[in-house]
């Protein structure tokens, strides 16, 4: 069943599909790691993740993407480079737990945020949140919705390789070519998707990576993949 609006916040499109991120030729490169793998990669990421864990152990979402990947190549959570911290929930009331346990003030080591107005046809919520806490950083905040069988799936329905990594807290849900073009600073294309431009520029510019003249690159298939789609929409 579709609902009759596209809707478009921050960098995600959702189309109202009873089922946005199935299965597809991608989900079988997902694995799951301990938790520990990215605390050895990160040794202070609770630092930040314990302020936001009740969003993830009480309302079931979990993180992923853009932080997680900046993070990693910092070794340090409070090294972002103003990532958005994207939180993503499966189920609708998960999703509308989290949003009102944030408009109820709980995330204390901000100012209160602007409560936001629950929407039946709305899957994503935006909050650029002030901090009052020594030592923590400011934080654009993006929860999401996204209806899926699993986490895997989801993952697999992300453009970018390297945006393919989440966690639970309890363990890491990644592609397993993930480290491989992240160590060889190589941006992999998987599907085209509306926001790629975008995003690209984002996955792509790291002020770490041009400080040490070494910035990421797209690979042969993804710069044929993403020619084939600007081509195809300006022809």
């Amino acid at each position: 069943i579709y609902l009759e609006s596209l809707i478009m916040a921050g960098n995600y499109y959702y189309y109202g599909l009873q089922e946005d991120a199935p299965f597809n030729e991608f989900t079988q490169y997902i694995v799951r790691k301990p938790y520990a793998w990215l605390v050895e990669r990160v040794p202070n990421i609770n630092n930040l993740f314990y302020i936001f864990s009740n969003l993830i152990n009480d309302h079931n979402g979990f993180i992923v993407g853009g932080y997680i990947r900046r993070v990693i190549q910092s070794g340090d959570a409070l090294q972002f480079q103003n990532a958005d911290l994207d939180i993503m929930f499966q189920s609708r009331d998960g999703f509308e737990g989290a949003i009102n346990y944030i408009n109820q003030g709980n995330l204390v080591s901000f100012n209160p945020p602007d409560i936001q107005e629950i929407s039946d046809s709305r899957f994503v919520y935006n909050w650029d949140l002030i901090s009052i806490t020594n030592g923590i950083p400011n934080i654009k905040l993006q929860l999401i919705r996204r209806e899926a069988d699993s986490t895997e799936n989801i993952l697999s329905n992300s453009d970018f390789t390297n945006a393919k990594i989440a966690t639970n807290l309890n363990e890491v849900i990644i592609d397993n070519r993930y480290e491989n073009f992240e160590s060889n600073k190589i941006i992999n294309i998987d599907q085209v998707q509306p926001t790629i431009l975008q995003r690209l520029l984002k996955y792509l510019y790291s002020e770490s990576d041009v400080s040490a003249g070494e910035p990421f690159k797209l690979n042969d298939s993804s710069a044929s993949k993403l020619l084939t789609w600007v081509g195809s929409r300006i022809t």
